[in-house]
């Protein structure tokens, strides 16, 4: 395991639970102390050390770090042919990565549909993955990688699923992270006017949630995300602007209707 965050720490909270030997790094000291003491996790002090000898890796870390990473795992074990998976939101750079580092045959690139707006391994916790879709795609990789990284997610009683990565990162564009963008700027507006956190009721607590999201996680996928984020977030603001001059003038029945189809929506 690569990166002791809330992705990588929820996996290696949940193979602990199962008995099952992992070996993981991560640039914190303290993330790594705290893994090891699940039992039978084994912490090492470079990502060439847990690239030899093993069954598979899962590089948890942010976007950023997932390129150079399969450039040195790619260098540490040249002859290996055990599979690596990321598990960051878009599927297209991770696939180019492994592509550029020689690694296509043995990689592919997983996005769990599981998460929180708490980050670090504090936030970890071992039943994360149960039940959750995970949308795997690859170029080149072979059918034992594939077999491989599937197994690997059954067995954490998750909902493996194959797809092609670029209609994967279209979809997470409206699917993920544009309600991320959205709830930032909700909350950035009702700061800015004063509102404190505590007083939102449920509702309104909903939906800045994810305004308490990692900013360096979001600032990667955000920066090689694809064109729907910015045709979302128009598309948005186009009705915001006409729901405000409906307002404006007093007139609440087409926000009446709309609502109306957005609930019938939730209840399909």
């Amino acid at each position: 395991m690569l990166g002791l965050g809330l992705m990588g720490g929820s996996l290696v909270r949940s193979l602990s639970a199962k008995g099952r030997s992992v070996r993981c790094w991560s640039p914190d000291a303290e993330e790594r102390a705290a893994a090891e003491e699940l039992g039978h996790v084994h912490p090492v002090e470079t990502p060439e050390d847990l690239a030899r000898g093993c069954d598979g890796i899962v590089v948890a870390t942010p976007l950023s770090a997932v390129r150079g990473l399969l450039a040195r795992l790619a260098a540490a074990e040249p002859e290996s042919e055990a599979w690596i998976q990321d598990v960051a939101s878009l599927q297209v750079p991770p696939l180019d990565w492994a592509l550029e580092s020689g690694l296509a045959h043995r990689f592919v690139s997983a996005h769990p549909m599981a998460g929180g707006e708490a980050s670090g391994f504090a936030a970890s916790r071992p039943d994360l993955y149960h039940g959750a879709p995970v949308h795997l795609s690859a170029r080149g990789a072979t059918a034992g990688a594939r077999a491989g990284v599937t197994a690997f997610w059954n067995s954490l009683h998750a909902l493996p699923v194959w797809t092609e990565p670029e209609e994967h990162d279209r979809r997470m564009g409206w699917l993920s992270h544009l309600p991320q963008v959205l709830a930032t700027h909700l909350a950035s507006a009702l700061q800015d006017a004063g509102v404190d956190y505590r007083e939102l009721g449920p509702g309104g607590r909903d939906m800045v949630r994810l305004a308490g999201s990692s900013p360096v996680m979001w600032r990667d996928v955000l920066g090689h995300a694809p064109h729907p984020v910015a045709r979302g977030l128009r598309e948005v603001a186009r009705r915001l602007e006409e729901e405000a001059d409906r307002l404006s003038d007093g007139d609440a029945h087409h926000f009446a209707e709309t609502l109306g189809r957005t609930r019938d929506w939730r209840a399909e």
